[in-house]
Order: C-alpha cells, then structure tokens, then sequence
C-alpha cells in the first residue's frame, strides 16, 4: 500500500495523487492483473471515473471528444486533467502537472468544411473566418481588404489586394484544418 505524502490517501499503481496531485515516488510491485483498474478523470468535476466510462457518474456530463456541451451560460476558465484530475486552464493542451495531452476541447467547432470556408474567401476575403467563428479575424480581412481597394485609385492597392487575398485564403485554410484536428485557433490576425 503506497500513501501520498502529502495528503496522506491511497495512491497504488498511480505517479500522481488523485486527491491533492502531489508526484508520489512508489517501489515496484507486481500488479495483479485483475485487482487494478484503469481509471481516469472527468474534464468537468474531476472525479475518479473507470477508463470505459462515457457518462461521469458524478456530473453526468459525457467524456467524449465532441460532446462538451455547456449547460451553464458562465464561460468557464478551467478544466480537469483526463489523466491526473489536476485542475488547469481551458486552453491547455498538455497538463502541467503529469505531461499527458489532454482532449481538445474546446468551444470552436471542428464540424466545420475546409472546402465552404475556402470558397467563401475567394469569394470574400474574410467571410471564410466567419463561417469558421473567427469574427475578428474576419472583420480585420475585410477592413484590410476596402483598404486595399480603396488604395487601387493610388495603383499600390493593385499589388496589395492579391496578396490580402493570398494571405486570407492560406490562413483559412490553416485554421480550418487545424480545427478539423482538434487544435484550439486563436481568433487574433498576426
């Protein structure tokens, strides 16, 4: 029987107490097959969950990857390590305090198509990152965009329109797929 030395609770078979998250130093011991059980943590309340488990017992709230559905309209700032159950920040990719990458997830949607989003900045630059709920980059685009268009009565907008253009549909591109593989997209332009 190994106890966390901090909080005193009983932490076998585990790097990191579930309890407080202090690192625990165990000897090795021979784990028997059929005492151990997998377990992993809620994203929403942090409890102690088996590893199979889809719904928390707890909060009910479902552990899979696209299913983070708010019931609450306070935006929340913080989530629970999958792994350790270690509270951290909602945008963290990897948990501080074991090292494993956690689920994104996140409130940007990656049902999103590349393809709609590519089309609609052709069409105009800016409107593909609306699609994909990237509203300050998009209103960034198109005030650069009537710049650039404004600029052409002075000849220097004919070299900056195609490169806005450029420049829109790469980025929309980049956003879109990143989302489609669950990585979180900061809505800023540069």
């Amino acid at each position: 029987m190994v106890n966390c030395p901090v909080c005193g609770r009983e932490v076998y078979g585990k790097k990191f107490c579930p309890n407080c998250g202090s690192a625990v130093m165990e000897e090795e011991k021979p784990v028997d097959s059929q005492s151990k059980t997998e377990t992993k943590y809620c994203s929403n309340c942090g409890a102690e969950i088996d590893i199979k488990a889809e719904i928390c017992p707890k909060c009910g709230v479902r552990e899979s990857v696209h299913a983070v559905e708010k019931t609450v309209k306070v935006e929340k700032t913080t989530k629970f390590c999958a792994n350790c159950g270690a509270e951290i920040d909602i945008k963290a990719e990897i948990c501080p305090k074991c090292g494993v990458r956690q689920s994104n997830i996140n409130s940007q949607s990656s049902d999103k198509n590349v393809w709609v989003a590519l089309v609609l900045s052709l069409l105009v630059v800016g409107l593909g990152h609306f699609y994909l709920g990237l509203p300050k980059k998009a209103i960034m685009l198109i005030v650069l965009t009537i710049v650039c268009w404004i600029l052409i009565f002075f000849f220097i907008g004919i070299i900056l329109y195609p490169l806005m253009l450029i420049y829109g549909v790469y980025d929309v591109y980049k956003s879109a797929n990143a989302m489609a593989n669950g990585e979180y997209v900061e809505d800023k332009l540069f």
